[in-house]
């Protein structure tokens, strides 16, 4: 009769059990160990039902249910499912002049791409300081499409990534994906490849605990060039299908093999290296001590208040309420993944001091956000509670990224400045590159090396003049109360200042420049 309705004799069992506790009551309904008392008798015999089955079947189908609020949500997936597209969609579209320095530096590598000038910052100099080598290709041909608008783009792949990994974080915890959907920290990496990365990190997790490994290689290359450190998913992946032993066939790991050589012929033919500058830069950046003393870099957590100052009460909320639902749930395969990978990944940044930069805390910030929603599973009042969190952080949201970063604007003025006043030929050296890179039309220099490999070279060994007497720029921005990079240039005889002040930036020009004023 089982196999007629297609059920197995696991769950004919627990049907029965179930059945016999409705009428007579046998099973108290405190039964179930660690679970509270429910209100309602039904709730009582349906969290037996979930203790029982979960007991009865594999360690791999075990792990699905543990993020599963006893007792049906308010809320159908599918509602839930069309309240994030909504959410992140409204939410895009306000922030969408909300676009940080470091994206702008791949918005500048499109438009030269895009004018016949090469995948390069500067024309003429093949250096590679992107990144994420998968969302450059996926920016370039998405800018193609939409006919060079780069940053329609940007917003394009950051609305649709962001609402792939909600959706994915929707089905492994409820009104995750709500939580972190409304969450304005995530909204401030518009342009960036963070989302992306988030998307094809709960898409691993997902295929894992679905026993769908042969996707796996496939999804880990992706995500390894999305952002190497990401890399720390592949390890903790691997215990899970050790501890189960499931592994992929050899024939899946065919397509990723190719992917990754094929990525780096093709970089190695252009740019002459097989890796971006960029990441040997950061780890330079790490080595001088500038952004913090090993290992303390990282650890300098005061850029978080600063992206959510807005909402003080989300990042105490995503540390309380993740520490206890990563309690309620440690013995789930799902946790032990999920902590493996954020153990890696926070043993590399603060091991390799990496500087605090605020989007390399997203994806421990996403696995927070998982588990933060556990304990409001139980009862209504803790969906209530969601609810509103959800409510707060998307009407703040709605305020605070609706106007561009109040630094951006100040870069993006003196390049105007630039534009009417300095030679085309004119050279310019910044410590950041983005909003000066994408507005002057005119050649970058970087000061701390992204672009520049020297120059990262010398900020790794604490030098901080060197820069100025090789590149000889003609025009460096300097923030009123220089940097530890700008103060050389500061202090120089051979630079003056010219007439420009936006906030508190800047500009100096070489006495003697030959790119000097085409007009005062």
């Amino acid at each position: 009769m089982a196999a007629l309705w297609g059920l197995r004799m696991p769950e004919v069992a627990v049907g029965v059990l179930v059945g016999m506790t409705a009428v007579t009551g046998l099973i108290p309904a405190g039964g179930a160990p660690n679970l509270k008392r429910p209100r309602s008798g039904l709730l009582c015999r349906y969290r037996i039902y979930l203790y029982l089955r979960m007991n009865m079947c594999s360690r791999s189908q075990r792990s699905g249910y543990l993020f599963q609020p006893f007792g049906a949500p308010l809320l159908s997936l599918r509602v839930r499912t069309l309240l994030v597209v909504c959410l992140v969609g409204i939410l895009t579209y306000t922030s969408r002049h909300y676009v940080i320095d470091d994206a702008l530096i791949y918005f500048r590598y499109m438009r030269n791409a895009l004018d016949g000038l090469g995948l390069v910052f500067n024309p003429g100099e093949h250096i590679n300081a992107l990144t994420s080598p998968l969302y450059t290709y996926v920016l370039l041909l998405v800018s193609w499409m939409v006919r060079g608008d780069v940053h329609l783009a940007a917003s394009l792949i950051f609305a649709i990534t962001l609402m792939g990994a909600c959706v994915l974080a929707e089905r492994q915890s409820s009104y995750a994906g709500l939580v972190i959907a409304s969450m304005g920290y995530f909204y401030s990496l518009v342009g960036m490849e963070t989302p992306l990365l988030l998307f094809l990190l709960v898409l691993a997790l997902a295929l894992l605990l679905d026993d769908r490994v042969n996707w796996l290689p496939l999804v880990l290359i992706l995500l390894l060039l999305t952002r190497a450190e990401a890399g720390a998913m592949i390890p903790a992946c691997a215990i899970y299908m050790y501890r189960n032993k499931r592994w992929p066939s050899l024939l899946s790991y065919l397509p990723a093999v190719a992917i990754a050589v094929l990525y780096l012929i093709i970089n190695h033919h252009f740019y002459g290296a097989y890796l971006p500058t960029s990441s040997t830069a950061k780890l330079d950046q790490a080595r001088s001590g500038y952004w913090g003393r090993w290992p303390t870099a990282f650890l300098h957590l005061r850029v978080l208040w600063t992206e959510s100052k807005y909402a003080p009460y989300t990042m105490p909320f995503l540390g309380i309420a993740g520490a206890v639902g990563l309690y309620r749930t440690r013995r789930s395969m799902r946790t032990v993944v999920l902590l493996t990978f954020a153990a890696i990944l926070i043993c590399f940044y603060v091991g390799a001091n990496i500087p605090n930069y605020h989007w390399y805390y997203a994806p421990l910030l996403f696995v927070l956000a998982l588990y933060a929603v556990v304990p409001f599973h139980e009862s209504r009042r803790g969906e209530v509670f969601l609810a509103l969190l959800i409510v707060a952080q998307g009407v703040t949201t709605v305020i605070v990224r609706r106007t561009p970063e109040a630094r951006r604007g100040n870069y993006q003025k003196a390049a105007e400045w630039l534009n009417e006043h300095a030679s085309p030929s004119a050279t310019v050296e910044t410590a950041e590159i983005g909003e000066i890179g994408w507005a002057s039309h005119r050649k970058v220099l970087d000061i701390i090396g992204l672009t520049e490999p020297k120059n990262a070279e010398h900020i790794a060994h604490r030098d901080v003049t060197s820069w100025l007497k090789e590149d000889r720029p003609d025009y460096v921005v300097v923030h009123r109360d220089p940097w530890v990079f700008e103060r050389v240039a500061a202090h120089s005889p051979e630079y003056e200042r010219v007439p420009f002040m936006s906030g508190d930036v800047y500009l100096l020009r070489r006495k003697e420049s030959t790119g000097g004023d085409t007009a005062h």
